[in-house]
């Protein structure tokens, strides 16, 4: 992700490298749990850009995302007893 950050906003970040993106991904992160509106405004705010890119910025994440995207092992299973759970308690 991070050299997918840098392939679409380098010439905005022309002193950053893959290492340095990442660490900052990581620790804004939250192990997952991170809004991406403030994982957003986390990158912009902390990382070195010469100038704020535009379009927003949410738009790489919506693309890439889903290629580092994994369900954790058995999370469809649960979520399948959780919505069949559900839908028995609400008839």
């Amino acid at each position: 992700m991070a050299g997918k950050w840098l392939q679409e906003f380098g010439s905005l970040l022309p002193d950053c490298t893959i290492p340095l993106v990442c660490q900052t991904m990581n620790a804004l992160d939250g192990k997952g749990y991170c809004p991406r509106a403030e994982f957003i405004a986390g990158l912009l705010e902390r990382l070195p850009w010469t100038k704020r890119p535009t379009p927003p910025t949410g738009r790489i994440l919506d693309r890439e995302f889903p290629l580092c995207a994994v369900a954790r092992s058995g999370a469809n299973r649960m979520l399948d007893r959780l919505f069949r759970s559900d839908t028995k308690s609400a008839s």
